[in-house]
C-alpha cells in the first residue's frame, strides 16, 4: 500500500484535497453546486424533449447556456435524484482531475515522472478544480478531455479522436484551436472525422426533439443565449479582461494608441498574427517523436488568453504546467524563477489568504494571464533548446 501512495502521490494528494473539501463545504453548508444542477435540471429537460433556453433557475443567472449535445454527458447522472448526482459529479470530476495526472507519464511512455513535481502542480492547481468542485462547472472536464484527445492522437486513433474532439466543442467551442495544428501536420483523417462528427452531433437531438420546429427552436435558443453572453463581454481595455489582448494594451502604452473601435480590431489582427507566427516556428522546432505533446499543451494553455472568460477556464494551464516542472532541473535560474512566479500567480488567489479586497485587485489587474504568459515563455524556452 506505502508503495501505491509513493508512486502515485499526486493522485492520492488530490484525492485528500476533494475528500476534505467536501468534508468542509458540507460543514459549512456551502455545498450547492449551482452550476452542476442547472445542467442537471437542463438534462431532464431534454430527455423529456422540454425547452431549455427560457427556464430560470432559482435567479436570472442561473440558466442554462450550452449547447443541447452538451447534456449527454448529464444523462446517466439523471438516474439519481438531485442530491444523490451531486455527489455522483463530485466524485467524477475529482477522478477526472487524478487521472489528468496519470495521464501525462502515458504520453512520454514512462512511469518515472517525479511525483513530488506533480504534487506541487496539483497545489498550484488546487484553486481551480476546488471552485470547479463547489460549482459543479465543467471547464477541467473539458480539460481532461483535451488530455485524452492528445493520448488518443499518440495512439493514432482517428475516429475516438475526432468524436471527442468534436464534443467538446459543443460543450464550449474552444477545441477549434485543434484545427490549424491538425492541418498545418497533415492530419487530414482526424480532420475528415471531427468534420464527420460535427455534422453527426449537430443533427442529434433530433433523437429528442423529433418535429424539425422544435429542433429548430432549440438551436435558436441557444444562439439566442450565446448572442446574450456575447453581449456581456467587457471592453478591450476592462479590469479583469484576462484576454492576451487586454493584458498587452493595458501594460503597454498600446492602450493611448487604438482610441477607435477599428483601431482595436487591427491591433487585436496583429497580436493576434504575431501569437500565429510565434506558435508556427514554436511546433516546426519540435523534432522528437513526442514533440506533439508540447505541441498541444501550448495550444490549450492559451485557450484562456484568445478567448474572453473567467479565471476557472485558467485550469487548462495544468498540461504545459506539468511538463515544465518535470522537466525543472533543465530550466536556467531565470527560467526557475519565471516558472515559479507563473505558476504561484496561476494558483494561489486565495480570498481566504489575502483578503476579498487584495484578491479582488489581483483579479483586476489579471495577474493570471501574466503566469500564464510566462509559462508559456518557459514552454517556448525547453523547446528552443530541444528539451521538449
Amino acid at each position: 500500500m506505502y508503495t501505491l501512495i509513493k508512486e502515485n502521490r499526486a493522485i492520492f494528494f488530490t484525492i485528500f484535497i476533494s475528500l476534505l473539501f467536501l468534508i468542509l463545504e458540507n460543514i459549512n453548508g456551502r455545498f450547492t453546486m449551482v452550476d452542476y444542477e442547472v445542467y442537471h435540471r437542463a438534462t431532464i429537460r431534454l430527455l423529456h424533449g422540454d425547452e431549455l433556453y427560457k427556464v430560470y433557475y432559482e435567479d436570472t443567472h442561473y440558466i442554462y447556456k450550452y449547447s443541447p449535445v452538451a447534456l449527454y454527458i448529464f444523462i446517466p447522472f439523471t438516474i439519481f435524484p438531485l442530491c444523490i448526482a451531486k455527489y455522483l459529479y463530485w466524485i467524477f470530476l475529482t477522478a477526472c482531475i487524478c487521472f489528468s495526472f496519470r495521464i501525462v507519464p502515458a504520453f512520454f511512455d514512462r512511469n518515472d515522472i517525479n511525483q513530488n513535481k506533480l504534487s506541487l502542480v496539483v497545489l498550484f492547481m488546487a484553486l481551480h478544480f476546488t471552485r470547479e468542485l463547489h460549482l459543479g462547472q465543467v471547464n477541467y472536464l473539458i480539460f481532461f478531455m483535451y488530455l485524452l484527445c492528445v493520448l488518443l492522437y499518440k495512439s493514432g486513433k482517428s475516429v475516438l479522436f475526432g468524436l471527442l474532439l468534436c464534443f467538446t466543442c459543443f460543450i464550449k467551442p474552444f477545441g477549434f484551436i485543434f484545427l490549424p495544428y491538425l492541418i498545418i501536420k497533415k492530419k487530414y483523417k482526424e480532420v475528415l472525422w471531427f468534420s464527420v462528427f460535427l455534422v453527426i452531433l449537430f443533427v442529434s437531438p433530433f433523437l429528442f426533439y423529433h418535429s424539425y420546429s422544435s429542433f429548430l427552436s432549440i438551436y435558436q435558443g441557444w444562439i439566442k443565449e450565446l448572442l446574450i453572453e456575447l453581449s456581456h463581454k467587457q471592453s478591450l481595455l476592462s479590469d479583469s479582461n484576462h484576454t492576451i489582448f487586454s493584458v498587452v494594451a493595458r501594460y503597454t502604452p498600446i492602450k493611448y494608441l487604438i482610441n477607435s473601435e477599428i483601431l482595436a480590431k487591427l491591433y487585436q489582427l496583429t497580436l493576434l498574427g504575431v501569437i500565429a507566427t510565434i506558435y508556427f516556428f514554436f511546433q516546426k522546432k519540435g523534432k522528437d517523436k513526442f514533440s506533439f505533446v508540447a505541441d498541444l499543451s501550448f495550444l490549450i494553455a492559451l485557450i484562456p488568453l484568445l478567448a474572453f472568460t473567467s479565471e476557472n477556464a485558467f485550469c487548462f494551464t495544468c498540461f504545459a504546467m506539468i511538463l515544465i516542472w518535470i522537466s525543472y532541473h533543465e530550466l536556467k535560474i531565470v527560467e526557475k524563477m519565471i516558472a515559479i512566479l507563473g505558476s504561484l500567480v496561476i494558483g494561489f488567489n486565495y480570498s481566504d489568504i489575502f483578503g476579498r479586497n487584495i484578491s479582488t485587485l489581483i483579479d483586476q489587474l489579471s495577474l493570471i494571464s501574466l503566469g500564464a504568459i510566462m509559462l508559456l515563455f518557459v514552454l517556448f524556452q525547453l523547446r528552443r533548446r530541444s528539451i521538449l
